[in-house]
């Protein structure tokens, strides 16, 4: 498995190369505003595609690893479905009425909902993530006495 990760990061690095080269003479040889700003939305779109190889691969060595074990993967689900309990319990209760401030922006009553749940399931993650400290040093404390 390292063998592989190593030779597409390999491949990865020597396209990204031959692309940069490329695309500099292009820059070089040719001054033209057109040929400009297409090669910088080529190399753009190039690079929104290399990152979607990049996380489509991730996510396929990951799941790879946890599909591999069956106790991993059900936390795994379990964990995701917890997810996506909590976000939609954050929806729910984000509030759908924009404030003053919203209105005189021109923001939308979708945008502002979709916004109050973010951060409504930022706050909740927040929270999570402190009581999981605090329980693990509570755990650690009770353990080694």
């Amino acid at each position: 498995m390292d063998k592989l990760i190593k030779k597409i990061a390999y491949l990865t690095v020597i396209v990204f190369t031959v692309i940069a080269i490329a695309f500099s003479l292009i820059l070089m040889f040719t001054g033209s505003p057109k040929v400009l700003i297409f090669s910088l939305n080529l190399s753009l779109y190039f690079t929104y595609f290399m990152c979607l190889v990049a996380i489509v691969l991730i996510f396929f060595l990951v799941f790879g690893q946890i599909a591999s074990n069956k106790k991993q993967l059900i936390r795994t689900l379990l964990l995701g479905l917890g997810v996506v309990a909590i976000f939609l319990v954050c929806y729910w209760g984000a509030s759908s009425t924009v404030s003053e401030i919203g209105l005189r922006i021109g923001v939308s009553e979708t945008a502002y909902k979709w916004v109050g749940a973010m951060l409504n399931f930022t706050y909740i993650t927040f929270l999570g993530v402190i009581l999981a400290f605090v329980g693990t040093l509570i755990y650690v404390k009770i353990k080694n006495k």
